[in-house]
């Protein structure tokens, strides 16, 4: 995951990765997805999951940022 990645996807619209990993597994695997009403998403989601929003962890430095997203063509 490195920051170039998550502006790419922003750019693209998609506002959310989407994790079936819980927050303790060594390793997280994300797929980009497009939510439209972000906040209902959120009220919803598992928060055990590593589910994460895009714009929260924009700023994040490239050194903490870890996982590997499933690539979207």
């Amino acid at each position: 995951m490195t920051n170039d990645i998550l502006q790419d996807l922003k750019c693209k619209g998609y506002n959310i990765l989407k994790s079936e990993n819980t927050v303790e597994d060594t390793n997280q695997y994300f797929v980009p997805i497009k939510v439209n009403d972000l906040w209902r998403f959120l009220e919803e989601f598992n928060k055990e999951s590593a589910t994460i929003v895009v714009e929260d962890i924009l700023d994040v430095s490239e050194g903490a940022l870890e996982g590997k997203f499933i690539r979207v063509f």
